[in-house]
């Protein structure tokens, strides 16, 4: 009784008819590159397939240290992630491995004589940039002083530090509250990145977001319910001093009537 419907049951699944699993990218490439190298076997003699190379379409933005348990490094690191108002070691990193790139670059240019037009251009470039983040001063005009640069310049030129040590905030990290939430602007730009490396010409421009309740914009969430809230109470309490005024003229009127 049960010969055809097993009969019907084998024949569903004989090879055939199964549906072929979907290719990714990478088996795709593999599959068109044989099908070439078998329709034509003399174009590449000496090899099978076809190289297929993969690109990162994008470069690190930090270095971990090689000695995680470093008691040194930890302490120090620790303090500056306090001190500044970092979210996590990471963004100290990443600031590391700027300087560490921008060190490495001063210091393939001093290998340089002092005429080569290439340490000349690429030297003057660097210095101001250096100048325009105010990362140096304009008198120290010289390579070797970028190899001097530290961590604590960089995060000296943060967003966040400006904006701590100019007093719109209350501490570091209230700082970073006001950035994130989108009060402060630099010039006309919002800002909300608490890395942001400010200009020496943009520092002065650093003030509350026109659309902020700090900056006299529409007041928030909370003061708005207040305000709806008091506005309510004081018409509550408009119209009970009404009726009770009402109420003592229609008694004086009852009691003083001539007839």
């Amino acid at each position: 009784m049960f010969g055809p419907r097993l009969a019907s049951t084998q024949n569903h699944l004989k090879p055939s008819s199964l549906k072929k699993p979907k290719q990714n990218v990478t088996q795709f490439f593999y599959s068109q590159a044989r099908e070439i190298n078998e329709e034509q076997p003399s174009a590449r003699p000496n090899s099978t397939m076809v190289h297929v190379s993969f690109y990162r379409n994008y470069g690190k933005t930090f270095k971990k240290p090689r000695r995680p348990y470093e008691k040194e490094r930890l302490d120090a690191e620790l303090k500056l992630v306090g001190e500044y108002g970092l979210r996590c070691k990471r963004e100290l990193w990443r600031v590391k491995y700027a300087l560490s790139r921008i060190r490495n670059n001063a210091r393939n240019l001093l290998t340089l004589d002092e005429k080569n037009p290439r340490r000349i251009f690429e030297g003057e470039a660097l210095l101001r940039r250096m100048f325009r983040y105010g990362l140096l001063d304009e008198t120290h005009n010289k390579l070797d002083y970028v190899l001097a640069l530290t961590v604590e310049n960089f995060l000296e030129r943060r967003l966040q530090t400006l904006v701590f040590k100019s007093g719109m905030a209350k501490s570091i990290h209230h700082a970073r509250v006001l950035i994130r939430q989108r009060h402060i602007r630099v010039g006309r730009q919002v800002v909300n990145i608490p890395s942001f490396m400010v200009r020496v010409d943009s520092q002065k421009h650093i003030d509350f977001s026109l659309t902020s309740p700090l900056g006299g914009g529409r007041p928030g969430r909370v003061k708005r319910k207040n305000l709806k809230a008091a506005a309510k109470n004081l018409i509550i309490f408009i119209i009970t001093i009404s009726l009770i005024d009402l109420h003592h003229f229609h008694h004086h009127y009852q009691s003083h009537r001539p007839w």
